[in-house]
This record gives C-alpha cells, structure tokens and sequence, in this order.
C-alpha cells in the first residue's frame, strides 16, 4: 500500500488474491484426478490385451503339439469355440480356424488362427488375432531324421 493512499481503497484486495488462488488449486486438483482416472483405464486395457495375447498364444502352442491328423486340426473352415476364459479383469471367448493350403503331393501346411475376444470397462468389444502356419512332415522326412 503506498504511503498516505486511503485504507479503504486497498480493502478487499487480498481476499480476491485468494480466491483466485483458491481457484487456480482446484482446477489443478480436477485435472490431476481426470489423469488418475484415465492411467487407471489405460492400466486395465492394457492388462486385458496382455491377458489376451497370452491366451492366444498358449491355444496354438497347444495345437501345435498336436498330431497332423488331429480332430481339433481337422475341422478345417469354420471356426471352432473353445471354452470362455476367466481373466482378472474380463472374461474372454476364444475361437480358432484351421484353413488348409497346398495341394496333396506338395507340402502341406495348415494355417491356424486364433481369435481373443472380450468386453472392456468401457462396453467396447476387443479382439486380439494371432495366427501360425502348421506343416506336415512327410513320412520320408521322418524317416530321414530317425535314421
């Protein structure tokens, strides 16, 4: 305040001072808890993707150890629904193709496809497709690796 300025004038002034301060905190405070929130979402998406994939890749370690001649590896076209699985945070239908290619007397592969699919926080369908391509080995070929 300058020296012999009137009291009255400068009344008040302080107080505006802290509300607006008061303010300025609390739009702060606001913005940090919307970021908390959506760290919290990312998080869980996140977690649900990792769930996923997992789950993706454990299906075609397990069709890959099965024999060529296999009933899960023959049902070739459609897909074929394997039981829902329980996750932390979801629960995930899982579905694989088995789709042949080459032709008989060339190589043949078998091309296996998986599909994860879930419900996130948000009611938003997710899907993660993971895929792997199956040969056979011929009976020389067999013969040659055990000899």
């Amino acid at each position: 305040m300058k020296p012999g300025a009137p009291r009255s004038a400068m009344a008040g002034v302080g107080l505006i001072e802290v509300l607006i301060t008061l303010v300025i905190i609390a739009g702060g405070v606001m913005a940090m808890s919307r970021l908390q929130g959506l760290l919290l979402t990312s998080a869980a998406s996140s977690r649900q993707l990792s769930d996923a994939s997992l789950i993706a890749q454990r299906v075609l370690e397990d069709l890959r150890s099965k024999n060529w001649t296999d009933t899960s590896l023959a049902q070739t076209g459609s897909p074929f629904a394997l039981a829902a699985v329980s996750g932390a945070t979801a629960t995930y239908s899982v579905q694989y193709t088995v789709t042949d290619t080459g032709a008989a007397g060339q190589m043949q592969y078998k091309t296996v496809q998986v599909t994860v699919s879930w419900t996130d926080a948000q009611e938003q369908d997710r899907a993660y497709t993971a895929s792997t391509r199956l040969q056979r080995i011929g009976a020389d070929f067999s013969a040659r690796l055990l000899s």
